[in-house]
């Protein structure tokens, strides 16, 4: 059995595929889980890894969306 060739993409035209599959197939959705690792850069931008026991995933959070969040993420901090 042959295989088909392998599609090569760049990193542009892969994440731009991406984003289409998500903002067409994923619309107006919540997701929750647990904010792990939260930084706020001098830009004002969040960063942090949303996590529950199964899965995670890498965020960003920008400034204007993060500036306007009814609460903001505490660092939490065991020591």
């Amino acid at each position: 059995m042959e295989l088909a060739p392998r599609r090569q993409y760049t990193v542009s035209e892969l994440t731009g595929e991406i984003a289409e599959i998500l903002s067409t197939e994923f619309t107006n959705i919540w997701v929750s889980g647990e904010v792990s690792g939260l930084k706020v850069a001098t830009s004002g931008h969040a960063y942090f890894t949303l996590k529950d026991a199964g899965a995670q995933i890498r965020c960003a959070c920008w400034k204007g969306s993060y500036r306007l969040l009814r609460f903001k993420p505490n660092v939490y901090r065991d020591w």
